[in-house]
């Protein structure tokens, strides 16, 4: 399962990408939106919808990126997976003199 959610995720980055920030952006302000006193709960609903239309878009212009840059997914893995590997290596020499001194 795994294996798969990454290969979509390799082949489709913009979308997840996309999606992913329209799910924050609309999760946050149907956050807001709950949270006011007494109004809260009669505007949950709209809160709801607001936060699935917000992704919905997120999806569709991730969509629409993903074909317009072909290719452009493994050069963002590529990129990550050297900046990850370069974090990592900078955590572990930080570690490495916290646990000697």
């Amino acid at each position: 399962m795994l294996i798969k959610i990454i290969e979509f995720v390799k082949a489709h980055p913009f979308l997840v990408l996309s999606a992913g920030i329209g799910a924050v952006v609309g999760g946050s302000i149907a956050g807001l939106l709950t949270s006011i006193p007494f109004l809260g709960q009669l505007l949950a609903p709209v809160a709801a919808m607001l936060g699935i239309t917000i992704t919905t878009i997120g999806a569709i212009v991730g969509h629409r990126l993903d074909k317009q840059f072909q290719g452009v997914g493994e050069d963002l893995m590529e990129i990550a997976q050297h900046f990850f590997a370069l974090l990592a290596d900078v955590f572990g020499c930080v570690f490495r003199d916290v646990t000697n001194s």
